[in-house]
């Protein structure tokens, strides 16, 4: 218990840090730095990470990626727009931060929970928990109070961020939607996005004039600029692969949301701390409500497929049939007359196999090929040995000693006809 509590610790410390140096990083060098050109920003940072993840292929601390052609064809290309997605959302995400408080831009990130939660419940048609619904509500009410209680107000940084919500949340959306049929690994899609972004952004920079403008930015022969776009990108590839050994080999999705939020609360904090802002007492309460909100809401995971729902009601409405049908056919009822010396009498005799009464006790038998086989076990039972044996000798024909060769011909026919095809 020990060991597990301190590899926990340790897992959401490192995670904290890597999460504050590499806010800090793009914050410093958005902000006070003012380097306010996106394109050129978040190609350089692209393109180191995907330099520390040949690195890591070289070195053997990653394993290889897309190096077979039938990969890139058939699964790399499925992911084109989980590409688009990333660019979009790491474009967004820049230019908001450039102009929005950290505080403000961690907390408004927790909509994307909410977008993540309503779809959710759209696709698997279930209700959530009445407490992350409340908490859900609360974290959209907090999100507009703190926009509205904001002493720097800035209508383009509240613009992008809001692009940057929808695309985060869309591509989690796409990402979990596709991991049950898209056979493509985490890294890979993280390098494919690093390649994707590189080949977009470098001709863009020059279309949208970035490039240009760049030239005469006053920081540009300044070391501080350059070691701050070095960590900047150095710090955002670990913080990429680390969060992908956590949520794959560690935690569950609800785990990290929690360390997530705690990342969160730690960053906005220190960074009061770091940054010239001006905080308003009604502006704090709602960055607290919303990032304490966020902290308690759960993050479900969505299926991996919408497929995934159609086959699971298809297979209960199977089950259910299957169940009827196994009932039916295990209930036989065997009748006739008897018209013997003594008289005429009808009988009727039902036959019910074992494996009725065991269907019938409890529903242990969810998938057809569990009733299929139950039923075989079951006729190695010495009980259904027993009807087994029984079935030969009712069925076979028989001259019965009293009865005319008429009546015994007509009893043979009886058992013949009644014989199951």
């Amino acid at each position: 218990m020990m060991d597990f509590l301190k590899n926990t610790v340790t897992r959401c410390f490192i995670f904290c840090s890597l999460f504050l140096v590499t806010n800090f990083v793009n914050k410093y060098v958005l902000s006070v730095l003012e380097f306010k050109y996106p394109t050129i920003f978040q190609g350089w940072q692209t393109f180191v990470g995907f330099m520390v993840l040949r690195m890591g292929v070289v070195t053997k601390h990653l394993p290889s990626m897309l190096t077979d052609k039938e990969t890139i064809r058939q699964r790399a290309v499925m992911w084109i727009p989980g590409m688009m997605l990333f660019v979009s959302v790491i474009y967004s995400g820049s230019k908001a931060l450039a102009s929005l408080t950290l505080p403000v831009f961690l907390s408004l990130q927790n909509l994307v929970t909410v977008i993540n939660c309503t779809t959710q419940m759209a696709i698997s048609r279930k209700l959530m928990s009445l407490f992350s619904y409340l908490m859900l509500m609360l974290v959209i009410i907090s999100s507009l109070g703190t926009v509205n209680s904001d002493p720097q107000f800035s209508a383009e940084g509240y613009f992008w961020m809001c692009v940057h919500i929808i695309c985060t949340g869309v591509l989690q959306i796409y990402t979990k939607l596709t991991k049950g049929r898209l056979k493509i690994s985490s890294h890979e899609k993280l390098y494919c996005n690093y390649i994707y972004s590189m080949i977009l952004l470098a001709p863009c920079s020059y279309l949208i004039g970035d490039a240009l403008d760049a030239i005469k930015f006053p920081y540009l022969y300044f070391s501080k600029f350059y070691i701050g776009c070095i960590f900047s990108g150095v710090f955002g590839v670990l913080l990429n692969l680390y969060t992908i050994r956590l949520q794959e080999a560690y935690l569950e999705s609800i785990e990290f949301v929690r360390i997530q939020g705690f990342a969160k609360m730690v960053s906005s904090l220190v960074s009061l701390q770091f940054f010239d802002m001006t905080v308003t007492h009604s502006h704090a309460v709602w960055i607290a409500v919303n990032q304490l909100a966020g902290f308690v809401c759960e993050d479900p995971m969505l299926p991996s497929s919408t497929s995934s729902i159609i086959e699971t009601e298809i297979l209960t409405n199977k089950n259910s049939s299957y169940d009827t049908e196994i009932m039916s056919s295990n209930r036989k009822t065997f009748s006739g007359e008897d018209t013997s010396s003594s008289g005429m009498a009808s009988y009727t005799m039902e036959y019910t196999s074992p494996a009725n009464h065991m269907s019938s006790n409890k529903a242990d038998y969810s998938l057809p090929a569990n009733h299929i086989s139950s039923h075989k076990e079951e006729y190695s039972s010495p009980a259904n040995s027993m009807a087994s044996s029984f079935h030969e000798q009712f069925y076979q024909p028989r001259t019965i000693p009293g009865l005319g060769s008429k009546h015994n011909v007509l009893y043979n026919d009886f058992l013949r006809d009644d014989q199951p095809k």
